[in-house]
């Protein structure tokens, strides 16, 4: 196989190069904002990590504490997260982007959705299925 006989990229197309930048600024701050979901969780609360082994060493019920406080999306990370599904439907590995789309919009749901175990249901039916 030679140069001119290989196939080409979709780099090769016009302003392919910009679409595919484009697409990994919005992955970017899609990620970044899903990244939200770690820090608004209390499990990394020392104090209350400590309670609940102190209370399992003294062989009690360790029953946590958690506060969830629910964390709003600003509306324009939605619009970055369509314009991402669109740039992705374009790209060579779609499939991939997409599946990693989906996930990034569940962690953004989530994130909306902490301590509402109500609205959790439909997203973890969505990741695990409901059988």
């Amino acid at each position: 196989m030679n140069s001119q006989s290989a196939q080409r990229s979709s780099f090769d197309r016009p302003g392919a190069r910009l679409h595919q930048a484009e697409l990994d600024v919005a992955l970017r701050r899609l990620h970044d904002t899903a990244r939200l979901l770690v820090g608004s969780t209390t499990h990394s609360d020392p104090r209350e990590r400590q309670r609940l082994t102190l209370s399992v060493q003294r062989g009690e019920h360790a029953k946590p504490r958690w506060e969830w406080r629910p964390v709003a999306v600003d509306r324009s990370v939605w619009r970055t997260l369509v314009r991402a599904r669109e740039l992705a439907a374009d790209s060579e590995a779609s499939d991939l982007y997409l599946g990693r789309l989906e996930e990034l919009e569940i962690e953004l749901l989530l994130l909306e959705s902490l301590g509402r175990s109500k609205q959790v249901r439909p997203m973890a039916a969505r990741l695990f299925g409901t059988g």
